[in-house]
């Protein structure tokens, strides 16, 4: 009986350190993976309507792939197509805001 109630307690304890670890990961890599997305979306389409629904599909299907759902991360492309002020940034914007943006919450959370 004891021994039953320490393995639950372990469990237990590696489950939230499992679950804190990929909520990291999640955001990391939707939030990087995504913003690189709308880079290359506009890049090969132009700003337009194709470029906003090829980079939205993608990036679903991007966080679909890798397993990695952070429902936030889809409006980084988006943001990218139509913001002109952060063409000029290229594939730097997966960086800022993509990861420093993610470092801020973890720091904020933490």
């Amino acid at each position: 009986m004891c021994l039953t109630v320490k393995r639950e307690i372990w469990i237990t304890n590696t489950n939230t350190l499992r679950w804190k670890f990929l909520q990291k990961y999640n955001m990391f890599v939707a939030q990087i993976g995504c913003a690189a997305i709308g880079v290359l979306a506009l890049s090969l389409f132009g700003p337009g309507w194709l470029a906003r629904g090829a980079a939205l599909s993608a990036s679903i299907a991007f966080m679909t792939i890798t397993g990695s759902s952070h429902p936030p991360a889809a409006s980084l492309p988006l943001l990218f197509i139509d913001g002109p002020k952060f063409h000029h940034l290229q594939l730097w914007y997966a960086l800022f805001p993509g990861a420093a943006g993610c470092a801020i919450l973890c720091l904020i959370v933490s």
